[in-house]
């Protein structure tokens, strides 16, 4: 699932995107202190689209596609499909955060890496976005002391 969401004042209007190359989560972009709870829209009182609820919110959607589809696919293909759908988004956000982190060979500890990674960033406040920005630092000489100081500076 790659997700696109187009805002104006009074509508919110998701159109997603059914490539595998494309992975804009809209509001997201701007997630200024990690929350995997955090909610873009008034709404939504239960985080049924929270950050983290994004997986599940594209398999709903790509459900509600294969629905559409059943008279032209048989319901095998669909379920087939759908099947890959979940173990593709995750292989492939597991690949993302391995290049964010400049993970070149991938290791079996690399999840248990970046769940860690993400907790910290939660209970720290701290910048999702400009964390893995300024990563960069971190190949300057004494760059580990810039990129701390700019990370907590953030906030």
């Amino acid at each position: 699932m790659a997700g696109r969401r187009f805002f104006s004042r009074r509508h919110e209007y998701r159109q997603y995107v059914h490539c595998r190359r494309n992975n804009d989560y809209g509001p997201f972009e701007f997630l200024d202190n990690y929350n995997p709870n955090f909610i873009c829209h008034h709404s939504d009182t239960s985080g049924r689209y929270s950050f983290k609820r994004q997986p599940a919110v594209g398999l709903w959607n790509y459900n509600a596609l294969a629905n559409a589809l059943t008279s032209l696919l048989s319901p095998e293909q669909l379920i087939t499909a759908l099947k890959e759908y979940e173990p593709l988004f995750f292989d492939t956000l597991l690949g993302l955060y391995r290049n964010k982190l400049g993970l070149l060979a991938p290791q079996l500890n690399d999840q248990d890496l970046i769940d860690e990674l993400l907790v910290i960033l939660e209970s720290d406040k701290i910048d999702y976005n400009i964390f893995f920005r300024r990563l960069c630092f971190l190949g300057e000489k004494n760059g580990y002391k810039k990129f701390i100081r700019l990370i907590y500076s953030s906030r």
